[in-house]
């Protein structure tokens, strides 16, 4: 019966690492895994411009330095994952799940990202200039020596973030959510003025 048991477990160990590899595999054939589960998949340094992983689920994924510019990450999860470095210019990450990832010197100039959960993720020196934020979550986010310039930050939640030293200026802030967030004497405010940016003097 332990026997029987073993090799149950073992055949459906050894499955699931078929199918992670069968998709990664795809995906660098392919430049497409719409849909797949590529969660804990090492994908560091590679080079995926342009590419359709919408929906696809890298949770916990090492995507350090990875090159993902221009592509479709609508909806795509990347909870927990590790993207320092990683290059997502002008990609489409619209509902995108990056909750608790660490993205630290990350590129994200012009990418849209309406709707993206950011709660606790590692944001350190990440480039958000230009990019479109709208309704973004950044709950407790650690955004310091962030570069936010010109971002649209309509309705965006930054409660409890960590500012300090970060880069709003010419950012549109309607209507945005910063309820205890932190900003200092380093953060540039949208008006171009220094930190801190709100508070009871949120004129700058």
């Amino acid at each position: 019966m332990r026997r029987v048991l073993f090799l149950l477990v073992f055949s459906l160990a050894a499955s699931s690492a078929f199918a992670e590899e069968s998709n990664r595999d795809r995906l660098i054939k392919t430049n497409a895994c719409s849909g797949c589960d590529l969660a804990g998949v090492d994908l560091s340094g590679v080079g995926l411009i342009h590419a359709d992983l919408r929906g696809a689920d890298l949770s916990g994924a090492k995507l350090q330095s990875v090159n993902l510019n221009a592509s479709q990450l609508d909806g795509a999860k990347f909870e927990n994952a590790d993207l320092r470095s990683a290059l997502l210019g002008g990609a489409h990450m619209e509902g995108a799940i990056f909750k608790g990832a660490t993205m630290d010197g990350a590129t994200l100039t012009l990418a849209k990202l309406v709707n993206a959960n950011f709660e606790a993720a590692s944001l350190v020196g990440v480039r958000f200039d230009n990019a479109n934020l709208e309704s973004a979550n950044f709950e407790r986010a650690k955004l310091v020596d962030a570069d936010l310039y010109n971002a649209r930050l309509f309705f965006a939640n930054f409660s409890e973030a960590d500012l300090s030293g970060a880069d709003l200026s010419a950012a549109d802030i309607g209507e945005a959510d910063f309820t205890d967030a932190v900003s200092n004497e380093k953060t540039t405010c949208p008006k171009f003025g220094s930190g801190p940016c709100w508070g009871e003097d949120s004129t700058k």
